[in-house]
């Protein structure tokens, strides 16, 4: 068990050391990549794909590269015997010694030696991280258990796709004769088999070593030949690409490196941009855009999306992705080309040899400590009574090593004067030998002291029981409750008074504040944190400017309440009274806030603050300006919008059904993959507006 311990504790080092440095290399790598693109905006797909997988590839590799280098081991000693390194120099010998040393051992610096030349440029000096061996260990241990469970899983799916490969029936002979595009694409080298399943919800191609595209039944009953034929076209995309085996490489990489978000995050590029560039293939072929964007948004709509992700490229596309797709197919003037731009590309792999070298230059040292062994300390003490031989000393840096032992009072100091390599040839020999120091034991006497201390006699009368009073029940209780309460209200009117004269310096973290009266009490610009204002008085109260993180708010008394310019992050408004609250210019996410209870003026200032994934089902926003929003995923299904401007708007993936939209000006809005299921469009104005993907009722026009 120890040989294979031993065998180990090489591996989990250069383990912890990659994982560490692979959190803010690939993050880096990340951000230069990111940075690359957002300056060549029009790049294709296919370009995009290949700059994503040279960061993936170098946030394995880079990690491995500059961690390996930067190990050291340290020994610390364990035994009874205290033994001290220091590395100094020669003319600095004389400070490092032991406090305890009694002989001093003087060495005379070298002549007519050159001395170094201190560098016109120097780099920042490293980071230097210690870490016991155990823990190392136990962040191996811990780490190689969940890679291993996510490739288990990884496994599994693989096997699921072999099982659909078997159930599959070949697509019908008439069926696949209609398929007038599949019938004339390029399939490359790799042969193909369209077959049909009945347990997939989205078509998948299943590749590796026999390539093969399931569809499902129930597409095939609802699309048109035509959009198959489509739909086909671009599993094939996928492999041609060779997709299947990428794609199957970028999954084992994240399972090993499952806790790195900056991974994660260029995993979910690679998803989507492998996708965009299928899709750019298929418009290559058909020569069309527009139908194939339409068949996307109609394959959304009639397609139960998958609950569980199988390890094949597509299915990990949600339906976030899938409007992202229809609206770059729709981008006028997009580079829709399927090959690699060599410039671009080599811009990318030049910035990760760049990166190369500057992060091994900087990349922080690791040193695990590990407890030395006895035995080590048994040739220290026997090499301390023999002459010490004849070192070689550089000319202008020597490394000193002190020892010390103590034998029948006897303090004996060795020093050893061990040589480094200087780019001199000029050396010099030294030799010293131990020096033996004999201190006599003393005996000191302390004569004994004899002190008398008088005895004393105290009388201490006795008290019946009888004169003592009774007390009442539960006595403790009540007592204990007054002094919480005579506390609580004591310290609430303190930090109330603290609160209102500290200005902004003021932080307020986990405070209870519930059911208190803080009326008119100001906390401009100060930051609550997870502080509890449930049922609490706060009319009048200004929170402009204010840092708000985790606050309860539920059934507060929030009247007249000024948030100006506040940032509210998972705070609860549930229940509370909101008449007359300024929310202009607020910053909200994530909170809990009862739509149905604001103003218009109110529900128009929060959705502007919340844009995406917010709840504002039945709010009230009669005739209120939104021109210009830009609104994802927010449900104002039974909203009020009659009269409302929402001009030049953008919606996407936005739940309208049963929204009240009489007399509602949506003059060049975009409208995309939004639910309008229930809504009466015949009195809205919808001139110059673009609409792809919603889903609408059939009397939505009458």
């Amino acid at each position: 068990m120890q040989a294979f311990t031993s065998a180990l504790d090489p591996v989990a080092r250069i383990v912890v050391a990659t994982l560490f440095n692979s959190l803010w290399e690939a993050a880096l790598l990340a951000l230069a990549i990111w940075a690359i693109l957002r300056v060549l905006p029009n790049l294709n797909a296919t370009t995009r794909y290949a700059a994503w997988c040279v960061a993936l590839v170098g946030s394995l590799l880079l990690p491995i590269a500059t961690a390996i280098p930067q190990i050291t081991v340290q020994h610390s000693s364990t035994g009874s015997l205290a033994l001290t390194s220091a590395h100094v120099p020669a003319t600095a010998a004389n400070k490092h010694r032991p406090s305890t040393a009694i002989a001093n051992v003087a060495v005379a610096p070298a002549k007519n030696v050159p001395q170094p030349v201190a560098p016109a440029f120097k780099l920042p000096e490293r980071l230097r991280f210690a870490l016991p061996e155990y823990v190392a260990l136990a962040v191996f241990a811990a780490w190689i258990l969940a890679a291993l469970l996510l490739l288990v899983r990884l496994g599994v799916n693989l096997w699921r796709l072999e099982h659909l490969k078997q159930d599959a029936l070949p697509l019908p002979v008439d069926y696949r004769e209609r398929l007038s595009q599949w019938s004339i694409a390029e399939k490359g080298e790799r042969e193909v088999r369209l077959c049909v399943c009945d347990r997939i919800e989205v078509p998948v191609a299943v590749g590796l070593f026999d390539s093969m595209i399931l569809i499902p039944q129930h597409l095939l009953d609802t699309l048109s030949p035509d959009e198959i034929d489509q739909i086909m076209l671009h599993e094939l995309g996928h492999l041609r690409r060779a997709d299947d085996w990428t794609n199957g490489l970028q999954r084992i990489i994240q399972a090993f490196f499952f806790f790195n978000p900056a991974i994660l995050y260029i995993a979910q590029q690679l998803d989507l941009e492998r996708e965009v560039a299928c899709d750019d293939w298929v418009v290559h072929q058909t020569k069309s855009v527009r139908p194939y964007a339409t068949c996307l948004t109609k394959m959304a709509e009639v397609t139960a999306w998958p609950h569980r992700a199988l390890a094949a490229p597509g299915v990990f596309v949600t339906r976030r992705g899938l409007s992202v797709r229809v609206e770059r197919l729709l981008r006028a003037g997009r580079n829709i080309r399927t090959s690699v731009s060599f410039g671009p590309a080599g811009a990318v792999v030049a910035a990760l040899v760049v990166m190369f070298f500057l992060l091994q230059s900087v990349a922080p040292s690791f040193a695990f400590t590990m407890p030395e062994s006895s035995p080590t300390a048994a040739p220290l003490a026997r090499a301390s009574s023999a002459p010490i031989a004849k070192s070689k000393v550089a000319a202008w840096h020597e490394r000193v090593v002190y020892r010390t032992r103590v034998i029948d009072h006897t303090v004996v100091h060795n020093v050893v004067a061990a040589a480094t390599a200087a780019p001199s040839p000029q050396t010099r020999e030294i030799t010293i030998h131990p020096i033996h120091v004999h201190v006599p034991a003393k005996t000191i006497h302390v004569p004994a002291v004899n002190v008398d201390v008088p005895e004393q006699h105290f009388r201490v009368p006795v008290i019946p029981r009888s004169a003592f009073a009774p007390l009442p029940p539960n006595f403790g209780k009540d007592l204990a409750r007054q002094i919480k309460e005579t506390t609580r209200a004591s310290m609430a009117g303190a930090m109330a008074g603290a609160m209102a004269g500290s200005g902004k310096g003021f932080n307020c973290v986990g405070c209870d504040y519930s059911g208190q009266n803080l009326s008119g009490h100001s906390f401009r610009g100060q930051r609550l944190s997870g502080s509890d204002f449930s049922r609490a008085n706060l009319q009048n109260a200004d929170f402009s400017n204010a840092n708000i993180v985790g606050v309860d708010f539920s059934h507060a008394n929030l009247r007249g309440a000024n948030f100006t310019h506040a940032v509210l992050n998972g705070c609860d408004l549930s229940h509370a009274d909101l008449t007359g609250v300024n929310f202009d210019g607020v910053q909200m996410i994530g909170c809990d806030v009862n739509a149905r209870s604001l103003s218009p003026s109110q529900a128009r200032a929060l959705l502007y603050a919340c844009r995406t994934g917010c709840d504002f089902s039945g709010a009230n926003l009669n005739g209120q300006s939104l021109r210009g929003v830009a609104l994802t995923g927010v449900d104002l299904s039974g909203a009020d919008l009659r009269g409302a401007d929402l001009s030049d708007s953008k919606l996407s993936g936005v739940d309208l059904s049963g929204a009240h939209l009489e007399g509602a000006r949506f003059n060049g809005a975009s409208i995309t993959g939004c639910d309008l299921s229930g809504v009466d469009l015949s009195k809205v104005d919808l001139s110059n507006a673009r609409m792809s993907g919603d889903k609408l009722t059939p009397n939505s026009m009458r």
